[in-house]
């Protein structure tokens, strides 16, 4: 059965407010670590539990994409789940239909002073495909008011790629764009903001 598609998929994940609040994983990667160094992009193992998402701060997040393929919507960028496959039974990252002038978006539920962006890459497939990939920090939705973070650099498979903004920029929304002729494929993202605060 053909998959079906949207030009534009949205789909919403809700937080709760409980001051323990986290978000649980089934992934059954090692829990091991390791960092490599490039120019602008640090990668690191993904842990086998999800960071903790501060439940005063993002009560709500919204993932939206140009298109998605079949059963990969661009929620899966913000389910908190670490795993980086994506077989029939797994289906556990954000895949795009389309290969040219792809984007995604997260709208965080206020404004940030952005320092970085980190991307979980997927680790079954195609590791390559998000080289290019530009991550800019936006106020508002829709691509209109934003500023370059970084450009992803290097891709190790299933591995956590970081992108340090040259300094802190301000902003709601982040927003992914590629046009390499590839597909754009994202298991799982995280922002840090001024201070040290993961979002």
């Amino acid at each position: 059965t053909s998959p079906t598609t949207s030009d534009t998929t949205s789909a919403t994940t809700s937080l709760t407010t409980s001051d323990t609040t986290s978000l649980t994983t089934s992934a059954t990667t090692s829990p091991t670590t390791s960092r490599t160094t490039s120019d602008t992009t640090t990668t690191t193992s993904p842990t086998t539990t999800a960071w903790q998402r501060p439940a005063a701060r993002i009560a709500k997040v919204r993932a939206t994409a140009k298109d998605n393929h079949g059963y990969y919507p661009p929620s899966k960028i913000i389910d908190g789940r670490l795993s980086t496959r994506m077989s029939s039974w797994s289906r556990d990252c954000y895949h795009s239909l389309t290969n040219t002038d792809v984007w995604a978006e997260v709208r965080l539920n206020d404004a940030y002073q952005i320092t970085k962006v980190s991307v979980l890459n997927r680790g079954d497939c195609c590791n390559t495909r998000l080289i290019g990939m530009e991550v800019k920090v936006c106020r508002g939705a829709g691509g209109g008011d934003c500023t370059l973070c970084g450009k992803y650099s290097t891709g190790p498979a299933g591995r956590w790629v970081d992108m340090p903004c040259a300094s802190p920029i301000l902003g709601d929304t982040i927003r992914f764009e590629q046009d390499n002729r590839q597909p754009m494929q994202i298991c799982e993202m995280r922002v840090t903001e001024a201070g040290g605060v993961t979002v």
